[in-house]
């Protein structure tokens, strides 16, 4: 489309997994940047995403439960399993 003919990179894109649709909504934050992916789907899945921000540290944030982990960066990519019909807030800084 016109934003890749633009050479637009997405902050945060899926690349690949076993996730029929996942939505992603960004937000730029002082310290980082803030992602909320939703898995569309009726079966849990995961799902890798492709970073096209800056940062070495990626945490998932559990809204309903407020449970956060650690998630490991292969490069420019991150992995994350999604619930069903349940969304997951990732958040990438620096530290």
């Amino acid at each position: 489309g016109a934003f890749a003919a633009a050479s637009v990179t997405p902050a945060l894109a899926p690349r690949s997994g076993d996730c029929e649709v996942v939505t992603i909504r960004h937000r730029e934050l002082d310290v980082g940047h803030a992602f909320l992916a939703f898995n569309e789907g009726s079966e849990p899945c995961t799902a890798t995403l492709a970073l096209g921000v800056e940062g070495s540290v990626a945490r998932a944030l559990d809204p309903e439960t407020g449970h956060a982990e650690g998630l490991t960066l292969s490069g420019r990519d991150v992995s994350i399993a999604l619930p069903a019909a349940r969304a997951r807030v990732i958040t990438v800084g620096a530290r």
